[in-house]
Parts: structure tokens; C-alpha cells; sequence
């Protein structure tokens, strides 16, 4: 009688801790092996550790029953389910990490017999979910950024076209009477009637305007009025047709441009006033030739910077040349700054193979213009032009 109440006793206060008490620090368990398979064929190894150093321990000399062991060892069991239940319901990233440390630690109870989980590992294995979450959504901000972007860009493009059709201008009332009168003023009889067409036609006929050009470059190289028909060529730049327009000039240059050589030898006006029509065309009318203009405008500065031309060079082929650069040099370094470079060695060298002393301080002058940006010096004129023509 005695006996059964102190097994009572005993079994009471082993189920107590696990219904009033929560463990502070969860323990390892071990595995459960029944009396008859131990080595020893004693009981005094313990079939599970209970949850604190201050429980008491059965008597000496007695023996839990197997089936006291077995509640014990589920009892403890189902502890260990409660508090992985309340660690994984934490948080969402959580519980991923939970169940990896439940597959490493069922490694470890097979290899080590015992259950090993930490806070530790835990916190480590939610750390990598949380910075995979965040970097989702901060893809998702990127991407809308982008979007966004992409959409700002769009605009833009839209914005400047509008712009650019809104700068695209047209000839005024004043600029087409003031063309018209110039256009009368040089009674080119040969293509009147063209011109009164091309006038009749608001300035729309490409064809036209095609043929006009022509012919008002024959007019003023042969003509001897290279700068004014030049200067009057400007009015039409915001012509309809002056597409067409400038396509005329430039094939009418270019064929007097292959005949440079004889023009020069014979016709030395003529090569003055081509020259001279070149430079108010270029400075008024480049930005629409597409870079023909300055196409002839590099072979006319190759032509008479090289041998042996340049042994030969006159004073108003140079000052042609230094009239190109402050007029148009600017637009020769924004249009195309290669071939302007390759222009720039081409002066040092003539500098340095030309033999008469002004035609050497007259080409200085166009090195000097490219380091001052194309503007002549405040003392140029009076240091370079004086002293030349004493």
C-alpha cells in the first residue's frame, strides 16, 4: 500500500511541470530505449531529462514502470511540438527558417541522438527570406521607376519635336517683299520667267527653286557680285523650297570647283568671287547643306595651303581664307570637328613650307583664329593688314 502511494506521488510530480511549469531553456531529448535492450539490463538511466535541475528524483531501489516512461517521454514530446509551434508562429519568415532547422536538426538526432536547435539559427535563417522579400519589392519599386522613366523620356522626345516644329520658321511678310525686290533687282532676263513662277508660287516649286539656285550662282561668280548674291541667297532660308534651293547652288559650286585650276590661271576674278559667294553661302546657309557646303570648303583651304599652289598663294586668296574662318569657323567646329582638326594641322604645316615672310604672318593669323574661337584680335588688323600692304 505504502508502495503504490509513493509511486503516486512520484508520477504527480513529474506531470506537474509539464501542466503549471514552462520550461526557461528547452533541453535535449534523448532517445527512449526499453530495459530490455539496454546493456547493462538496469534501469538507473533515465528515459527522458526532465525540464529542470530541481525536480526530485525517484527513490533508490525503485522502478518507474514501462508504461509511466512511455506518458513521460510523450508528455515531453508533446512540449517540445507546443513550443515549435509558438516559434514558428512569430512570423512568416519565420516559420520557412523553422522548418530548415527542423530538417538540419532530424540529421542531427539520427547522427548525435539528440535534438539541437538555437535561437541563433533562427535568427539566421530568417534573415536571408527577409532580404529576399525586400529585395522584391524593392524590384518592384525599381521597375515602376524605370516605367516611370522610360514614360518621362517618351515625353521629352514629344516635347522637343513640338518644339522643333514650333522653331521651324517661315519668310515673314518684310522678308518675302524684301526678296522679291532683290530677286527683280538683278534682271537675270535668261531666267525671268522662272523667277516670276517661282514668286507667283509663294516659293513652293522645288524645281524651280532647283534651277534659280543654279543659275544665281553662275550669275555672281561671272558676275563679279559673289558677297551681295550671297548675302541675298540668305533671304531664302526659311523658303519652302529651300531644300531645293541650296541643292542648285551646290551643283552649280561643285562644277566650277572641278575647274578650279583654269579658272584660277585664267579668270582670277572669277576664282575671287567664288571664293567670296563660298563664304557668305556657308555662313548663312550651312546648317541646310547637309555638309556639302563645308565639303567645298575643305578642298578650297586643300587647294591653296599645299604645294605648289602655296609657293604661289596672292594676299586676296589668304584674306579669303581668314574672311571663311571668322565667318564660318564656328560652324566648322560643330559640324564636323575632325575634318577641322586635320584643317588645323594642314595651316601649321603651310606656316612652316610657306617662303615669303607676309604670306607666313597671314597664314599665323589663321592659327591664331582657332585659338581665339574665331574671333580676330583686337590688334589683328592693324599688326597683320597694315604692315602686309606696306
Amino acid at each position: 500500500m505504502d508502495t503504490l502511494q509513493t509511486e503516486n506521488k512520484v508520477i504527480e510530480e513529474l506531470k506537474a511541470p509539464a501542466t503549471t511549469k514552462k520550461p526557461t531553456n528547452r533541453p535535449a531529448m534523448q532517445i527512449y530505449r526499453p530495459p530490455g535492450l539496454r546493456s547493462d539490463g538496469s534501469s538507473s538511466t533515465a528515459a527522458a531529462t526532465t525540464t529542470s535541475s530541481t525536480k526530485p528524483k525517484p527513490a533508490a531501489g525503485q522502478k518507474l514502470s514501462s508504461s509511466d516512461c512511455d506518458t513521460n517521454v510523450t508528455s515531453q514530446i508533446l512540449k517540445e511540438e507546443n513550443n515549435n509551434k509558438k516559434d514558428c508562429g512569430e512570423s512568416t519568415s519565420s516559420r520557412a527558417s523553422s522548418r530548415a532547422s527542423n530538417n538540419v536538426s532530424s540529421d542531427d538526432r539520427h547522427t548525435n541522438g539528440s535534438l539541437k536547435r538555437t535561437e541563433s539559427s533562427l535568427s539566421s535563417e530568417s534573415t536571408p527570406s527577409s532580404q529576399k522579400s525586400y529585395g522584391s519589392n524593392s524590384n518592384k519599386l525599381n521597375g515602376q521607376h524605370v516605367g516611370g522613366g522610360a514614360h518621362q523620356q517618351y515625353n521629352k522626345r514629344i516635347n522637343s519635336s513640338k518644339k522643333e516644329h514650333q522653331k521651324k520658321k517661315v519668310m515673314s511678310e518684310h522678308e518675302i517683299e524684301k526678296a522679291i525686290t532683290e530677286l527683280r533687282a538683278l534682271q537675270l532676263n535668261s531666267h525671268a520667267s522662272q523667277i516670276e513662277q517661282w514668286i507667283g508660287g509663294a516659293f513652293c516649286d522645288e524645281e524651280l527653286a532647283e534651277c534659280i539656285g543654279s543659275a544665281l550662282c553662275r550669275h555672281a561668280i561671272e558676275g563679279g557680285g559673289g558677297s551681295g548674291v550671297g548675302k541675298l541667297c540668305a533671304n531664302f532660308k526659311y523658303a519652302p523650297s529651300i531644300g531645293s534651293f541650296v541643292k542648285g547652288l551646290i551643283i552649280a559650286l561643285s562644277q566650277y570647283l572641278e575647274c578650279r585650276h583654269k579658272i584660277r590661271e585664267d579668270h582670277f576674278r572669277m576664282w575671287i568671287s567664288f571664293i567670296q559667294f563660298l563664304t557668305e553661302l556657308y555662313s548663312n546657309l550651312g546648317s541646310d547643306s547637309k555638309g556639302e557646303l563645308a565639303t567645298i570648303v575643305f578642298d578650297v583651304f586643300n587647294y591653296l595651303l599645299r604645294p605648289p599652289i602655296l609657293e604661289h598663294v596672292k594676299i586676296q586668296e589668304l584674306e579669303c581664307l581668314i574672311s571663311i574662318l571668322i565667318k564660318g569657323g564656328y560652324d566648322l567646329e560643330r559640324e564636323c570637328p575632325d575634318r577641322l582638326a586635320l584643317l588645323k594641322d594642314l595651316i601649321r604645316d603651310a606656316f612652316i613650307d610657306v617662303s615669303e615672310p607676309w604670306a607666313r604672318k597671314m597664314i599665323l593669323l589663321l592659327l591664331e583664329l582657332g585659338a581665339s574661337s574665331w574671333k580676330l584680335p583686337t590688334d589683328a588688323n592693324e599688326y597683320y593688314f597694315n604692315e602686309t600692304s606696306n
